[in-house]
């Protein structure tokens, strides 16, 4: 006798579909139209421009205390040298300046750019008022005439109030730079040929007397590197 297969019988869930509906597709972002990307722009343009004012206005502030402090650091120098405060004594070292001590350190002009520019125009004064006074570059400094020496240490002091010899007594900073501009010559003028070595200058003993006026006109030579007298 043949048998015949039944199909098995499905069971349905009425509570579960029969098929997994697909997943909501994600719904298309607009693109800005023109009008709102050129506001963008302008936007960006306003927060950068805000900013760099506010930099601008951070750097001037910071410029102005700087100008402040320094007017106040002048104004000081200035009272002192009037006789407005009192006035802390630098007296010479031993040696002297570049041998044995740093000149510009002493004297208390290294610190800022603005001291620093004060003892460059120390400096210029110092040569400028030995031209006029007539003192003779090729001479050494120990053989320069006082009165020429008194008549440069009066002026620079006249000029520059800082140099008063309360704060450098006998105006012996004065005198340092005055030292070197006269060494530096010789050493200049040696190495040119326009005169004799030192140990030449001291064997042939010259007698000569009275001031002559320094070759004309005098270059500034006190950056000049130079061999030995």
């Amino acid at each position: 006798m043949a048998s015949t297969s039944q199909p098995l019988p499905t069971t349905h869930n009425p509570g579960v579909p029969s098929t997994i509906p697909a997943a909501p597709r994600p719904a298309k972002q607009k693109r800005p139209t023109k009008t709102q990307e050129i506001q963008a722009l302008q936007d960006e343009i306003e927060r950068l421009r805000a900013e760099a004012e506010a930099a601008k206005a951070a750097a001037s502030a910071a410029q102005a205390a700087a100008a402040a402090a320094a007017s106040a650091a002048a104004s000081s120098m200035s009272a002192q040298s009037a006789g407005g405060g009192a006035i802390e004594p630098i007296h010479k070292p031993k040696g002297e300046a570049g041998n044995g001590f740093c000149l510009v350190e002493v004297m208390r002009l290294d610190d800022t750019e603005e001291n620093l520019e004060m003892f460059r125009s120390i400096k210029r004064s110092v040569r400028a008022f030995a031209i006029k006074a007539g003192i003779d570059f090729t001479k050494d400094y120990r053989k320069v005439e006082t009165e020429r020496l008194l008549m440069v240490f009066k002026a620079v002091r006249h000029g520059h109030p800082y140099m008063s010899t309360d704060r450098f007594p006998n105006d012996w900073a004065t005198g340092e730079i005055l030292k070197q501009y006269l060494k530096n010559y010789r050493r200049y003028a040696v190495k040119r040929g326009r005169m004799p070595r030192r140990k030449d200058r001291l064997s042939a003993a010259s007698s000569s007397s009275g001031s002559s006026s320094p070759p004309h006109p005098l270059r500034n030579i006190d950056e000049e590197s130079a061999d030995e007298e």
